[in-house]
């Protein structure tokens, strides 16, 4: 069988078994093992002894059923890892890919404030016939938490700079967000709270009640409400029409 051919094949070459042991990286003991027919050589080292002893594979394996079955298995082995590998390896690069591109987009669209706006402690602001707009900075965790495989649209902030209030109330203030969501910031009681407007500066939501984002009015806190967008109503529009378009420059 193939170990009796293994032998017979090493002593033509006039090589002892501790020198065989040495070219294929074994111990002298696995070389005996498989001259004797305990063991089997695995199909790598097979071609190798098949190389040093210039005889084919067919030959050593002539008539050994039981190791042409070991061989044949090892084959399917290495075929199905090689498929497994080459699979495994073709999903990595594509998820890769697939993030970087989606990071590389989001990234992107910072490069305009970056270019354009200043840097003021975590935000970059601009200003600009009269108007400060401001967004966020860029947030690497935030991104990944909230945004992943997504486009982030950044929020924009626009107030006017002249910091004169009318009768106590603070200056039109305005952001623009997602879905085109237009939220201004309104006085109630002694306290400030955004409530989310339409195009027209009117209130939105169903019934009586808005939608409010940061606290809950009662009913009786409305009229002020509606009264403040209707006195701010023009100056709320014409902020609404520049910070428009900066979200627009800055998100396309």
């Amino acid at each position: 069988m193939i170990g009796k051919r293994l032998k017979t094949a090493r002593k033509q070459k006039e090589l002892t078994q501790q020198e065989v042991a040495e070219i294929v990286h074994v111990s002298r003991a696995t070389v005996s093992s498989w001259e004797v027919g305990r063991t089997y050589p695995g199909l790598d080292v097979l071609v190798e002894l098949s190389e040093l002893y210039e005889l084919s594979l067919d030959t050593l394996l002539k008539e050994d059923m039981k190791m042409v079955e070991q061989v044949s298995k090892e084959v399917k082995q290495k075929r199905i890892y090689k498929r497994i590998v080459v699979g495994t390896g073709i999903i990595l690069m594509l998820f890769l890919l697939i993030n970087l591109w989606w990071y590389v987009m989001n990234y992107r669209q910072y490069n305009y404030v970056k270019e354009n706006w200043r840097e003021e402690g975590s935000s970059y602001v601009m200003q600009s016939d009269g108007i400060e707009y401001s967004t966020p900075k860029f947030d690497h965790a935030a991104l990944f938490r909230n945004h992943y495989l997504k486009k982030e649209t950044l929020p924009v902030w626009a107030v006017y700079v002249e910091d004169d209030s009318k009768d106590g109330e603070p200056s039109p203030n305005i952001s623009l967000s997602a879905k085109g969501k237009i939220n201004v910031l309104v006085p109630i009681g002694k306290v400030l709270g955004l409530v989310q407007v339409d195009s027209k500066m009117e209130l939105m939501g169903d019934g009586e009640m808005p939608v409010y984002l940061d606290f809950i009015a009662h009913p009786e806190d409305l009229e002020r409400i509606n009264e403040y967008l209707d006195k701010n109503k023009s100056e709320l529009e014409l902020l609404h029409e520049h910070a428009a378009k900066q979200y627009e420059l800055i998100n396309r």
